[in-house]
């Protein structure tokens, strides 16, 4: 089962509902939205892509298919980019 959490290099901020990040290494600021902040809050501790649909359709009261594309998307592009990692 694939465990993904995030990078702890990543300096995390939040602010209202909205999240910040900070990349040490690119000093590079990023902003995410409810949603986006919602999947990173999830993922300070590891956990499971099915986990995280599952919450995100409680808390958003969204169809399951919806949902998946979603979170699959987001945890392609973070991972891309280094700010969440697989782990065992």
């Amino acid at each position: 089962m694939v465990m993904i959490v995030r990078n702890n290099t990543i300096t995390t901020k939040k602010t209202g509902n909205t999240w910040i990040l900070l990349e040490p290494n690119k000093k590079h600021i990023r902003e995410l939205n409810e949603t986006a902040g919602f999947i990173w809050s999830l993922l300070k501790k590891p956990t499971t892509p099915d986990v995280i649909v599952k919450k995100m359709c409680q808390e958003y009261d969204a169809p399951k298919s919806e949902v998946e594309e979603d979170v699959a998307r987001f945890l392609r592009e973070y991972k891309k980019l280094g700010l969440i990692e697989e782990t065992a």
